[in-house]
């Protein structure tokens, strides 16, 4: 397992209880946009899997199990994978409050180690998950064997070159305006940013948690990275644009960001922003396996 692969395990060991405050106090910018993700999720689920019973889901980087909950409460059949050992417990407690059990199976472990049948799962759903995988290639090939001819994996990434990523003076793509990146360019020295940039965070409200790296993509650089593996897009949906930052500390208040998320998302369904989807902080995509 990649180092940093390593460093978030134990992240979200610690941080299992907090994951599961995000999505049960109902509240925050935090809380909106990672609901706003599962229901982008279910809907393109549903729009390429319409019959849910006898439907087998992989949920890789299931949390606290919510997903799973919610499609196997429709009919769906739903397995889910975690890093974190104390997330999948939470995870079971949770499918058996809400009366799934039977219809969720969870395992935890490393993606890459855990023995998965292959060709057994219509969909892969990945939330909040290859983010964190830095050995890409291995990561989709993966994806591609454990799917059914003509199934379907359901992908979501952070983006690089979203409309609040690009604002972000900071570290954004407009950090060519610091002058000491100038200065950089200008005598040559600093290092080539690479095809799939790393980008030190965190993911708990804490400021005492050391960031670590996980990955940033671009749409176009997610397609081709599953189109390698013989799955290609069918449709994508961008959102999280009210997430704007300034040295990591949001600009706008949580009820403001929320507005703004809001706007942005009711725009990009009409004709003249689509292209909207392509520049939301999040990228969530649905890809088909070829027969």
């Amino acid at each position: 397992m990649h180092e940093n692969e390593t460093k978030w395990q134990a992240s979200f060991e610690k941080e299992a209880d907090d994951w599961q405050k995000v999505y049960v106090e109902h509240d925050g910018f935090r809380y909106h946009v990672r609901s706003e993700r599962m229901d982008i999720a279910a809907d393109l689920l549903k729009r390429h899997c319409p019959e849910a019973k006898g439907t087998e889901v992989l949920d890789l980087g299931c949390g606290p199990g919510l997903f799973c909950s919610r499609m196997a409460a429709e009919g769906y059949s739903m397995t889910g994978l975690d890093y974190s050992e104390k997330m999948i417990h939470i995870a079971e407690e949770n499918t058996g409050k809400d009366g799934v059990a039977e219809l969720c199976t969870f395992r935890s472990g490393d993606f890459h180690s855990v023995e998965l049948p292959e060709g057994k799962y219509d969909a892969v759903v990945a939330l909040g998950f290859v983010e964190y995988i830095f050995d890409v290639d291995r990561l989709y090939e993966k994806i591609g064997r454990l799917l059914r001819p003509n199934g379907v994996a359901i992908v979501q990434i952070y983006n690089i070159d979203s409309i609040p990523n690009v604002f972000d003076f900071a570290t954004g793509p407009f950090r060519v305006f610091n002058p000491a990146v100038v200065l950089r360019k200008i005598f040559g020295s600093g290092k080539k940013q690479p095809a799939l940039p790393a980008k030190k965070e965190s993911d708990s409200e804490s400021d005492e948690d050391e960031p670590i790296e996980r990955i940033w993509y671009t749409p176009k650089k997610l397609d081709a990275a599953l189109k390698k593996h013989d799955l290609e897009k069918a449709e994508g949906i961008g959102h999280v644009f009210g997430n704007f930052k300034y040295r990591d500390k949001r600009v706008f208040s949580e009820n403001n960001s929320i507005r703004l998320e809001k706007l942005f998302r009711s725009a990009s369904r009409g004709w003249p922003f689509r292209w909207l989807n392509f520049k939301g902080d999040n990228y969530i995509a649905s890809y088909l396996k070829k027969s």
